[in-house]
């Protein structure tokens, strides 16, 4: 089956811990991981206790593009958003400053 961003962007908000755009042929660039939603190898969205964190550091058209995704997706959801993420960071987004969708 073939995924496509929206699609991998609602089932990792729906809850779900693994998955890949693209086909198993051809794999694409957004995909699941646990509680992280990567795009290449630096998360882009992360579920916490909390709730919602979106990576909005500029990195790429691309991925320009699936942070406008996602924020139309949490549209009228609350979430929070970080900057300053280094590409390939390995952590979690909750140990930068978590400002409110709201702030931007």
């Amino acid at each position: 089956m073939n995924l496509n961003f929206q699609t991998i962007i609602d089932m990792f908000i729906a809850g779900e811990t693994s998955g890949r755009a693209g086909s198993k042929t051809a794999p694409g660039n957004l995909s699941i991981h646990g509680n992280q939603l990567m795009h290449y190898s630096t998360p882009i969205m992360e579920r916490t206790e909390k709730g919602f964190i979106v990576n909005l550091s500029q990195y790429s058209i691309q991925t320009g593009r699936v942070q406008k995704m996602l924020k139309e997706t949490l549209k009228n959801k609350h979430y929070y958003w970080v900057l300053k993420v280094p590409r390939d960071y390995k952590g979690s987004l909750s140990g930068f400053q978590l400002n409110e969708e709201g702030d931007q």
